[in-house]
C-alpha cells in the first residue's frame, strides 16, 4: 500500500529569521517521515526560501504591493488567484507561528 503525503501549511508572513529558523525543524521531521511535503506562505521575500529543497510550494502574499496599488486590475486578479489556489489545496495541518 502506498502511503499518501501528508500536507503541512506553514503560514509567516512576516520577519524571514523566523522562516529560517524552521528549516532545521523541517529537516528532522523529513528525516523520519519522508512522505511529508511543506507549502509555505509568505509576505515577502519568497525567492531566498525557493533555494531550500523542502518545501514543496511559496505562496507569495503580496500584501505591500498589494496596498501600493490597491485599486487596479492586476492586484485583484492576484488576490483571487492566490484565494483559488488556498481554497483548492487541502492539507493535513497548518502552523502559523
Amino acid at each position: 500500500m502506498i502511503a499518501l503525503p501528508q500536507k503541512i501549511l506553514t503560514v509567516k508572513t512576516t520577519l524571514l529569521g523566523n522562516d529560517v529558523h524552521k528549516l532545521p525543524m523541517m529537516t528532522d521531521i523529513l528525516a523520519h517521515l519522508p512522505n511529508i511535503q511543506f507549502n509555505q506562505i509568505v509576505g515577502s521575500l519568497e525567492d531566498i526560501l525557493k533555494l531550500h529543497p523542502y518545501f514543496n510550494r511559496i505562496i507569495n502574499l503580496g500584501f505591500r504591493r498589494w496596498c501600493k496599488v490597491f485599486f487596479s486590475k492586476q492586484t485583484w486578479r492576484e488576490i483571487f488567484a492566490t484565494n483559488w489556489q488556498l481554497q483548492f489545496e487541502r492539507y493535513n495541518e497548518s502552523i502559523h507561528k
